[in-house]
């Protein structure tokens, strides 16, 4: 189910639910999007909205260019967001998911494709993922839900990633430019243990590795 926002006035709060009609056999979920530079401008002069991304660069030679948001601007949109998430639940979903393909916004991948950003560093730390430390954290605040917090693409570098995990040790960086080579080692099994599992292998010992 495709919506690219909800709105509920405070009267219809508890009055109407989409799940309503549905078998309460399967989940719902909302599909938040915003189609950014991929929108059709025509529709959103009609309603006197402007085409918005990241910058000015146009997703095509025959669409709109679009006016790149500011710092304000982005803030806004995640209120947005924020607030579309809260009336689905409030509506009845069971929970929400944000299309973030094709260009849109928010954009599923965390690479500026263009290099073109503004904050080269300013939203690094906050959409850098999860740390042991911080997943704990997090599973601990959630404690009674169903929760998954997964670490991909260090798996590539670290072959004993649990281990490490476990015993606090740093992660070894990975090589993006190496993670879809196809047909090639380098980058995806050439990467070494840490000595401490090398060290905790040699023992033999039966005991497992246990968090700190």
């Amino acid at each position: 189910m495709c919506l690219g926002y909800i709105t509920m006035s405070k009267s219809e709060h508890g009055k109407r639910s989409p799940m309503q009609s549905m078998t309460k056999a399967v989940l719902i979920f909302c599909q938040l999007w915003t189609l950014g530079r991929a929108a059709d401008s025509r529709v959103l002069t009609a309603d006197g909205h402007p085409v918005v991304s990241s910058s000015n660069i146009p997703i095509s030679k025959e669409r709109a260019v679009p006016t790149p948001l500011d710092e304000n601007g982005i803030q806004e949109f995640i209120g947005d967001y924020v607030q579309a998430a809260k009336n689905a639940m409030e509506a009845g979903f069971d929970g929400v998911e944000i299309h973030g393909a094709n260009g849109y916004l928010c954009k599923a991948s965390r690479i500026d494709q263009d290099s073109a950003s503004k904050w080269p560093m300013q939203f690094q730390k906050p959409l850098d993922g999860f740390c042991p430390e911080s997943a704990n954290q997090r599973i601990a605040k959630l404690k009674g839900r169903r929760i998954a917090i997964a670490f991909g693409r260090f798996y590539s570098s670290n072959p004993d990633l649990p281990f490490r995990a476990f015993n606090h040790i740093p992660f070894t960086p990975y090589n993006r430019r190496t993670l879809y080579t196809p047909k090639s080692p380098i980058g995806y099994v050439d990467f070494v243990t840490s000595s401490q599992y090398e060290a905790w292998v040699s023992t033999k010992s039966e005991a497992s590795p246990t968090l700190n």
